[in-house]
C-alpha cells in the first residue's frame, strides 16, 4: 500500500501504480494516472476529495483480463468527487479478451455450430459479445447469454470468440462517495472496445454518492462498429445510487445502449435509486432508437 497525506499531480505528470493508494486527498490537473489492480482489491481509498481537472484521465491500466483468470478494476472510495469537464475515469476496452468467458476460462477459437447457443458464457462465432445486454448476430449464429447482477454490478463486459481480430469488453469501475457529492462534468465509462469487426460487450459502473450534479456523463456501452456489416456488442450494467440529482439528467447522461452499426445489438441494464426516498428503485433500458438483431 502507498501512503500520502496528500498526492497531486499537475503539468501533464503521468502517475502509474500497481499497488492500492491510501491518500487524504488527490488532485489530478492536466495530467494521468494509471492503476493496474486485480477486481476486489481497493484501487485507492481517499479521506479527503478526488479532483479530475483540465483534461485529465484514470485508466485502468491493465490492457485486457487475461487467460489466467486475472481480472482488473478502478475501485475508489472517497469523501468527494469533482470530474471536470475533458477528465474522465475509464476502463473501456480493458474488459475480457477475446476467446475467453466471463469466467475469464479459455475455450479457443473453434466454430460453435450454426443456429446454437454458446457455452461457457463465451459467445459464437458470428455472434457479438454479451453482458447486460446481448450482442448483434448475423442470424446465423447465437449469441452468449447476458449474466451479472444489475443491482451490484461487478463483472467485465464479454469479448466475441473468434479467430479474427475482435476487441475487449469494458472493464470496471466503481466509485463509492457514501452521502459525499458527486460533480460530473467530465465522464465515467467502461464501453467495449470500437472496431472494423466484431465488438466487445460494455463494462461494469457501479456509483454511490449523495448529490449528483453536473452536464457530464456515464456509459457502459457496446463497441461500436465503424464500418462494414458486422456484430456488435451488448451493452454493459450501471448501477447509479444517490440522495439527491441538481441538473442531472439520468436517461439523457447514463447510457448502457447496444454497439451500433448493421448488426445491432441489445441495451444493457441502468439500475438508479433514490437512497432517500424511493423503495426499491427504477431500472431503465435504453437502446436509443436502435432495434437490436439477436433474436
Amino acid at each position: 500500500v502507498a501512503r500520502f497525506d496528500s498526492l497531486n499531480l499537475k503539468n501533464n505528470s503521468d502517475f502509474n501504480s500497481d499497488i492500492p493508494i491510501y491518500v487524504g486527498s488527490l488532485d489530478i490537473d492536466s495530467s494521468k494516472i494509471t492503476t493496474k489492480i486485480k477486481r476486489a482489491e481497493l484501487t485507492a481509498q481517499i479521506t479527503g476529495a478526488l479532483n479530475l481537472t483540465t483534461a485529465s484521465s484514470w485508466y485502468q491500466g491493465k490492457t485486457e483480463t487475461t487467460n489466467n483468470g486475472d481480472e482488473y478494476s478502478i475501485e475508489i472510495i472517497a469523501a468527494s468527487a469533482n470530474i471536470s469537464a475533458g477528465s474522465s475515469i475509464t476502463s473501456t476496452g480493458k474488459g475480457y479478451m477475446p476467446s475467453t468467458t466471463y469466467k475469464c476460462k479459455v475455450v479457443g477459437n473453434q466454430e460453435i455450430a450454426q443456429n446454437t447457443s454458446a457455452y461457457d458464457g463465451s459467445s459464437s462465432r458470428g455472434a457479438g459479445a454479451s453482458h447486460g445486454g446481448r450482442g448483434g448476430s448475423s442470424g446465423n449464429y447465437t449469441p452468449m447469454e447476458v449474466y451479472g447482477n444489475l443491482f451490484d454490478p461487478y463483472w467485465s463486459g464479454a469479448a466475441c470468440r473468434d479467430d479474427q481480430a475482435t476487441t475487449a469488453g469494458g472493464g470496471i469501475v466503481r466509485l463509492d462517495l457514501g452521502s459525499g457529492n458527486l460533480v460530473l462534468n467530465g465522464d465515467i465509462n467502461s464501453n467495449g472496445g470500437d472496431t472494423a469487426y466484431i465488438t466487445g460487450a460494455g463494462g461494469s459502473v457501479y456509483i454511490n454518492a449523495g448529490q449528483v450534479s453536473g452536464t457530464g456523463s456515464i456509459s457502459a456501452r457496446g463497441g461500436d462498429i465503424s464500418s462494414g456489416n458486422n456484430e456488435t456488442g451488448g451493452g454493459g450494467r450501471i448501477a447509479l445510487y444517490y440522495n439527491s440529482l441538481s441538473g442531472f439528467n439520468i436517461e439523457n447522461q447514463v447510457s448502457a445502449r447496444g454497439g451500433s452499426q448493421t448488426r445491432n445489438a441489445a441495451a444493457g441494464t441502468l439500475y438508479y435509486k433514490n437512497k432517500t426516498s424511493d423503495s426499491y428503485g427504477h431500472l431503465l433500458l435504453n437502446n436509443t432508437g436502435t432495434a437490436g438483431t439477436n433474436g
